[in-house]
Formats: C-alpha cells, sequence, structure tokens
C-alpha cells in the first residue's frame, strides 16, 4: 500500500491472519493462486460486460 507520504509493506501472513480474524471470506486473500483466479474471473466478467 502506498500513501501520499509513505509506503507500507504487508506480509502475506500478516495478511492472512488479519483477514481469518475479521472473517473475511474473499479469496483474494487467501492465496496468491485463489487471487489470480479471481482477477481472471473478474478481468473475463469486464470483457463479456463491456
Amino acid at each position: 500500500m502506498k500513501t501520499d507520504k509513505h509506503e507500507i509493506i504487508f506480509s502475506k501472513e500478516d495478511v492472512q491472519q488479519f483477514v481469518q480474524l475479521i472473517g473475511d471470506r474473499n479469496p483474494i486473500y487467501q492465496s496468491a493462486e485463489r487471487a489470480k483466479a479471481y482477477t481472471r474471473r473478474i478481468n473475463e466478467i469486464s470483457s463479456v460486460s463491456g
């Protein structure tokens, strides 16, 4: 994440732990493979509807 003044780097483990604690089931936070699959799916939907 980058703001106008600071760049913040989160580790994969920190993100996964936080997401687990808040109960977010979005697949992009579960693994790199699931994030890529989710992105491909969104891109496919966008190309069909656009």
